[in-house]
């Protein structure tokens, strides 16, 4: 436990799993101990096995609205600067800020997925192969594609034309070993990349999912619910919990709270 340092949510699983094997232990018709003894051991536990995760910032979890338009500005400038180089990484970062997908369910998109203007997510992918099948129950849904979301694929159509993608995949690469899919990384790699030219925190592809769901739930015209839907999730308190990120500026935010306190 103090090498792998768990934190209180881990500690609170493994308690539990505890407290269950001696209920079931002590129960009378098992008797396999005279009582549950666990809650009396548990407070003799040192607190400072107990590792407290610090909240993340706000900058590290989600992108502002500028720096989603720069990160756009600058990925199609590079699909004219680096022709000899095909990827079509950069569009996927900008798909994912469209549809707020996991990575693995975003490399397993194939054509057929999308059907009068929805995109219905069945499967996920990573670089060992495709599973036909969502994280959850709830993640296997189907939402609608935004009109950026639309010219989006468009451009990819047209990039999978002009370098002879022809498999059934959306986002494609000429690697046999992923069955000719762009590679799970590649989408991580280019988004370090561009957030290094763009002097920010280094995020992953999840925080463009972050950054989708959170624009969502900031919009006054959406119920939270269609937003819970969107993201896939089971429970609205986890669209609340895990992505309750500010996406405005200090500045903004200064201007916003001295708006809402003004008498």
């Amino acid at each position: 436990m103090i090498k792998h340092q768990p934190d209180k949510k881990k500690f609170s699983r493994i308690f539990t799993i505890i407290n269950q094997c001696y209920e079931y232990a002590s129960d009378e018709d098992i008797a396999i101990v005279e009582a549950n003894v666990w809650q009396k051991a548990r407070k003799k536990l040192k607190k400072e096995l107990f590792v407290t995760t610090p909240t993340p910032s706000d900058e590290s979890q989600v992108f502002t609205d500028d720096e989603r338009r720069q990160i756009k500005l600058m990925i199609y400038e590079d699909l004219e600067r680096y022709q000899k180089q095909p990827t079509s990484a950069g569009l996927q970062i900008l798909f994912l800020f469209e549809t707020g997908l996991c990575i693995g369910e975003c490399c397993g998109l194939k054509w057929s997925d999308i059907k009068n203007g929805r995109l219905y997510i069945r499967r996920q992918a990573n670089n060992d192969g495709v599973k036909q099948k969502t994280k959850s129950e709830s993640s296997n849904r189907d939402i609608p594609l935004t009109d950026e979301a639309l010219r989006i694929l468009e451009r990819v159509k047209e990039y999978n034309k002009l370098h002879n993608f022809t498999a059934e995949w959306i986002f494609q690469s000429a690697n046999p070993k992923y069955d000719y899919r762009l590679s799970y990384n590649a989408a991580d790699r280019k988004l370090r990349k561009l957030c290094t030219r763009l002097d920010t925190i280094t995020k992953s592809p999840h925080k463009c999912r972050k950054t989708a769901i959170r624009t969502l739930l900031d919009s006054p015209s959406l119920n939270a619910r269609t937003a819970q839907k969107f993201a896939g999730h089971r429970h609205l308190s986890t669209t609340y919990d895990y992505y309750s990120f500010e996406r405005k500026t200090k500045k903004e935010q200064a201007e916003a709270i001295n708006l809402a306190l003004a008498l």
